[in-house]
């Protein structure tokens, strides 16, 4: 969705999309700053940048503009070239909103600018930039490019580092001040994954970091994504597990199954505690000669293993974990690693091109195009690129702040993966997995929500907090009582850095029609590990519901 918040004190329409454009970085009356010279021109500008895309002053929403450019890096020592695209704000609106930068993440392998999110977060006033992570050009289901050392770098995290530093240099240059404000940090998924590595290594680099459904553990998480795709690529199409009514079917029952899962939970379609949810699958089964299809659906035997195979940790033989489980209600999201293409081109392009496949130390593989389990061990020995984020003592040394949230309903990073995640930090900084450390690291967990945006079903139940890459629909769609506080996740991480808070003790969430903006529904989502009572009343209404009392914690 596109989406906006308001960091300081604005009208509401003056946020407001001036078109929903494919791009949305449309021309606009030139800033006079907005050219080539005033960048290139400074004793600033490195010798290993070059201009790609010209400045130019561009839409951002109605009533506010920004400049725009690209630039093409080779750092120092490097083969390769990445590119960092950057739209600054008007001088104003930049200064009137504490002269902030933020840097946005990018999605799964997909090689292009995030120019959706840049543009939300110039919308907001921020200085906002991104990058391609260095592989432009290549399919996104083609990862044959991690061969190039330089280009693995890049996307591990060169590149966004690079993106921070040099997006805070063409800020400067801009703005012609040595002065910037507070420095924020926004991704989910593998922008995710970026944002926890930045902050790991470079923990002076932002003050603080809105990170989404990270995909951080990057050496187990895609021996999951071969052995997913190993239970169905070699099945006949009648046994697949990927049609759309396969899936809504099984996240049906499960809804039916654990929406009330304990005294007090109201029916409401929103799984409360999706890791004690067991589904009745058999209930799923076809009858004796009974064909399953959307009008009459139903699932073979070979379908029911497949989701309960799903629904289990990923162990190896000798019982170590390769990575959890996704949960009951996430089942709409499998169609990204189990559709027909997925099954053919992506599940394992990460053993064929990231691995070192000539290592000695290897056990043999007989067969790099076809997974087993034998790459998850090589995987953890090897941890290609360095990608893995895990450590963030520094980042609490430094006075950062850390906002994580995770959809429970998500069917492509196992949201489990973000609890193991948390309570290692709490480990590594206290010394006790249950040590207190949201003085610097608050974890978020989303009922409902999928991978980074929606809801499972159907969109009805609350996800949306202006996080990043919920930013698809005009601004317009999106209730002006949503755009500021406990509604907006990026707000409150601003609001936290720079002392207006003590820390969000909760977000809401909410859903909402795009055309009309109509409210849904609205929830508190509870502090890592509480979950959300219900008081009574109307289930679509944030009063309806508590965080002050201790929920199941999944532990």
């Amino acid at each position: 969705m596109i989406s906006a918040i308001i960091l300081g004190i604005a009208a509401v329409t003056d946020l407001a999309w001036a078109s929903p454009a494919a791009n949305p970085l449309e021309a606009r009356q030139a800033d006079q700053r907005c050219n080539a010279a005033t960048f290139t021109g400074s004793p600033s500008w490195p010798s290993y940048a070059t201009i790609t895309t010209a400045p130019a002053t561009v839409n951002i929403s109605a009533a506010r503009t920004a400049c725009y450019l690209r630039v093409s890096l080779r750092p120092p020592g490097s083969s390769n070239n990445f590119t960092v695209g950057i739209a600054l704000p008007d001088r104003t609106i930049w200064q009137s909103h504490a002269s902030r930068f933020l840097a946005v993440g990018n999605g799964a392998y997909i090689p292009t600018i995030p120019d959706s999110d840049i543009a939300y977060g110039a919308a907001l006033g921020f200085a906002t930039a991104g990058t391609d992570t260095g592989h432009a050009g290549y399919d996104p289901l083609d990862l044959s490019w991690a061969e190039d050392p330089d280009k693995l770098i890049d996307f591990a995290y060169r590149s966004m580092d690079y993106t921070v530093s040099f997006g805070k240099t063409l800020t400067r240059i801009f703005y012609e001040t040595e002065t910037l404000g507070r420095a924020y940090y926004a991704g989910c998924s593998t922008g995710g994954r970026q944002g926890l590595k930045q902050v790991q290594d470079h923990p002076d680099s932002v003050d603080g970091a809105l990170i989404g459904a990270p995909a951080w553990d990057h050496k187990h998480y895609l021996p999951w994504v071969g052995k997913v795709g190993s239970y169905q690529v070699d099945l006949p199409e009648a046994d697949r597990l990927n049609k759309p009514w396969q899936l809504r079917l099984l996240t049906e029952i499960a809804i039916s199954t654990c929406d009330v899962q304990a005294s007090g939970d109201p029916a409401d379609g929103v799984i409360g505690h999706p890791e004690t949810c067991n589904p009745d699958l058999d209930s799923l089964l076809c009858g004796q000669g009974q064909v399953g299809n959307a009008t009459n659906p139903c699932l073979t035997p070979v379908q029911i293993d497949i989701a309960r195979n799903m629904y289990a940790d990923y162990l190896l033989d000798d019982g170590t974990r390769v990575y959890e489980r996704v949960y009951p209600g996430s089942e709409q999201d499998w169609i990204n690693l189990a559709s027909d293409v997925a099954l053919a081109r992506f599940d394992t392009q990460y053993q064929q091109h990231f691995l070192d496949r000539a290592d000695p130390l290897n056990p043999p593989i007989q067969d790099w195009t076809r997974y087993e389990d034998a790459i998850a061990r090589i995987s953890a020995r090897q941890d290609p690129g360095n990608v893995t984020a895990d450590r963030f003592a520094g980042f609490a040394a430094y006075r950062g702040k850390i906002l994580l949230y995770h959809g429970q309903a998500d069917g492509v990073v196992p949201p489990a993966g973000s609890d193991r995640l948390y309570r290692a930090a709490r480990r590594a900084v206290t010394g006790s997995e249950a040590g207190d450390i949201t003085g610097f690291f608050r974890f978020f967990q989303v009922p409902n929500m999928r991978h980074c945006v929606s809801s499972a079903p159907d969109d009805r139940a609350p996800w949306w907090f202006g996080a990043a890459n919920q930013v698809a629909v005009p601004i317009e769609a999106v209730p002006p009582e949503l755009l500021t506080g406990a509604d907006n996740a990026l707000v409150a991480l601003v609001d936290w850095v720079e002392g207006r808070s003590q820390g969000p003790a909760q977000v809401v969430t909410s859903s909402f029609d795009n055309v009309t903006g109509a409210i849904y529904a609205q929830r508190p989502v509870c502090l890592f590990d509480r979950k959300a009572a219900y008081l009574g009343g109307d289930v679509n209404v944030t009063t309806s519901w508590t965080c002050d009392r201790p929920g199941l914690a999944g532990e």
